[in-house]
C-alpha cells in the first residue's frame, strides 16, 4: 500500500464509530498507604501497649491539645461520625487544638480529600488537622488521645506521650458480633483503664458497674433547624395510616426482621396501613402498601417524619439519634423495650414494645386505633426533647475532658 493510500486509510479508520486513538492516561491520585491497623482480629491485639509518659508542662484547660483516632468515613451517612464531628467543631470553637488520625480502612487517597468529606458533617476550619494513622502511633503526643470505637482503642493504647487516654463510647460494641474473638477483643477495651465519655446514661452505668470504668455521660440531641414540628400534637395525618420505618438490615442491632414480621401480621389481620421505608434500598417487595425512600438527607427525613403518623425505629443496644429527631418533628415513636432505651427515654415518651413480633403488631394496631394515645405520646416526647440541645451536650463533653485531665 502506497503512503498516500495508507494515510487515507488511517484517516477513514479514525472516523469509524468505536475506533479512535487511545486517550491519554488520566492522572490518578496515589492510593492511601497500606496500614498495619487495618482491622484484623488476629493482628490487632499484638501491637505495643505502652505506659503513659505524660508531658511535664502544666495543663492549659482553655487550650488543650487533643489527638483523636477515628474510623475514616466514606460519606455523610453515620450518626456516630456526626456526633464526633459535632464535638470536634465545638471544641475547636472553644480554642482547643485537634488532630484527627484516621484508622483504616481508608476511603480517601489523602487527608485533604478526607477533610472535604468531613466538611459535609460539620464545617471544620484549618485549626483541625487530618492525618492517616501511622503504623507506630508512638510519635503522637498531646494532652490526650481519644479513641472512638473499639478498633481505635488498640492504637490509642500504643500512644504514650499524653496525659490521659479517653474513649468515646457510643454503643456497647462487643454485641456488634457473635460471642467469639471479636466480642472478647472489643470487651477487653473496657479494661484498658481509659476514661470513658459515654453517649447516654445506660452506657455510662454499664461500663461503670460491669468494668469499673471512669465514666461521664453526654446525652444525644438533635438539630432544631432541621427537625421541628409544624402541627398540633393531636394532628392525625392520613386516612390510611403511614408508618415511617428505619430499614437497615445491614446493621443487625436494628432488629429489622422483628418489625417486618409485625407488618406481615398486621397485613394478614386486614389492617390498612402503608410503610415508608428509609435507611437502605428495599431488598424485597412487600405485600402491603409501601414506599421505598432508600437513603434520605436530613431535611428529607424531617419532611417524612412530619408527613406520617407513626415512626418505628429499633435498637437492641444503645439508643440513637433517629428517635429523638422523630420526636422533635412531632412523630410518635415505637421502640423496643430494652435496657438501653429504658434508661434514656422517660416513661410515656415512646410506645415501648417487647421484642416479639406479635406484641409489636398489637402495640402498633392499638396506637393507630387510639388517636388520644398518640397525642399523649407526642406531647410527652415534645417535652422531653425540649430539654436536649447539642450545646449542652458538647459542653458536658468538654467539661468531662477537662475533669479527666485535671482531677
Amino acid at each position: 500500500m502506497g503512503l498516500s493510500r495508507l494515510c487515507r486509510f488511517l484517516a477513514w479508520l479514525r472516523g469509524v464509530p468505536g475506533i479512535s486513538p487511545a486517550p491519554a492516561p488520566e492522572q490518578v491520585p496515589a492510593p492511601a498507604p497500606i496500614s498495619t491497623w487495618t482491622p484484623d482480629l488476629q493482628r490487632i491485639a499484638t501491637h505495643p501497649r505502652r505506659e503513659l509518659v505524660p508531658p511535664q508542662a502544666p495543663v492549659h484547660s482553655k487550650q488543650l491539645n487533643l489527638q483523636w483516632i477515628i474510623p475514616d468515613a466514606a460519606n455523610k451517612s453515620g450518626g456516630g461520625h456526626m456526633s464526633i464531628f459535632r464535638h470536634v467543631r465545638f471544641l475547636e470553637a472553644q480554642g482547643h487544638q485537634q488532630t484527627l488520625w484516621l484508622r483504616p480502612p481508608w476511603f480517601h487517597n489523602s487527608p485533604e480529600e478526607a477533610l472535604k468529606t468531613f466538611q459535609a458533617y460539620q464545617p471544620l476550619s484549618a485549626g483541625v488537622e487530618v492525618r492517616f494513622l501511622p503504623d507506630d502511633p508512638g510519635q503522637i503526643s498531646g494532652d490526650a488521645v481519644i479513641a472512638t470505637d473499639w478498633w481505635t482503642a488498640y492504637p490509642a493504647l500504643a500512644v504514650s506521650h499524653v496525659r490521659e487516654r479517653f474513649y468515646v463510647v457510643q454503643d456497647f460494641e462487643p454485641q456488634f458480633q457473635p460471642m467469639g474473638a471479636g466480642y472478647l477483643l472489643a470487651e477487653n477495651t473496657y479494661r484498658f483503664g481509659f476514661k470513658c465519655l459515654c453517649g447516654g446514661n445506660w452506657l455510662a452505668q454499664r461500663l461503670r458497674e460491669d468494668y469499673a470504668c471512669w465514666t461521664r455521660a453526654w446525652p444525644l440531641a438533635y438539630d432544631p433547624e432541621i427537625y421541628f414540628s409544624q402541627g398540633s400534637v393531636s394532628t392525625k395525618h392520613s386516612a390510611i395510616p403511614r408508618i415511617a420505618f428505619y430499614y437497615r438490615p445491614s446493621t443487625p442491632r436494628r432488629a429489622v426482621e422483628l418489625a417486618l414480621a409485625a407488618f406481615e401480621l398486621l397485613h394478614a389481620q386486614g389492617l390498612h396501613f402503608s410503610v415508608d421505608f428509609f435507611g437502605e434500598p428495599l431488598a424485597f417487595t412487600p405485600a402491603y402498601s409501601y414506599q421505598d425512600h432508600g437513603v434520605l438527607t436530613p431535611p428529607e427525613l424531617a419532611d417524612l417524619y412530619r408527613a406520617v403518623d407513626l415512626g418505628v425505629v429499633f435498637s437492641a443496644t444503645n439508643y440513637s439519634l433517629i428517635p429523638l429527631e422523630m420526636m422533635a418533628c412531632g412523630l410518635p415513636v415505637v421502640e423496643l423495650d430494652m435496657p438501653g432505651t429504658r434508661a434514656v427515654f422517660p416513661a410515656g415518651t415512646t410506645l415501648s414494645v417487647a421484642p416479639d413480633p406479635v406484641k409489636i403488631a398489637a402495640g402498633i394496631q392499638s396506637a393507630l386505633s387510639e388517636p388520644a394515645q398518640l397525642a399523649q405520646i407526642r406531647q410527652a416526647a415534645a417535652e422531653h426533647v425540649a430539654t436536649l440541645n447539642w450545646a449542652a451536650s458538647c459542653t458536658a463533653f468538654e467539661q468531662a475532658l477537662i475533669e479527666g485531665l485535671t482531677a
